[in-house]
């Protein structure tokens, strides 16, 4: 008979390996020291802090958004400019 129910089947016995072993002592510090550096470097990236000030605050939302419409308006805004010149 078998200690456990499930050791024939070989992710269940890793599985068993891996809880028994314990980790490095300075697992924990290097972790986050990885943390931090990835904090650092999204502090750098301007665009990402843009993007999360917009997320975050409703008027530049609407700003973004009364842009984005604006923009795609133009097309229509100068082709209906321009049909006022062509003669049909």
């Amino acid at each position: 008979m078998t200690d456990t129910p499930y050791e024939d089947e070989p992710y269940e016995r890793w599985l068993v390996e891996c809880r028994e072993v314990t980790p490095p002592a300075t697992l924990a510090v290097q972790i986050m020291c990885q943390v931090a550096e990835l904090d650092r470097q999204r502090q750098d990236i301007w665009w990402l802090r843009l993007f999360q000030r917009i997320e975050y605050s409703r008027a530049a939302r609407w700003a973004v958004c009364g842009g984005a419409l604006a923009v795609g308006g133009l097309p229509f805004v100068i082709l209906a400019h321009v049909a006022q010149f062509v003669t049909f």
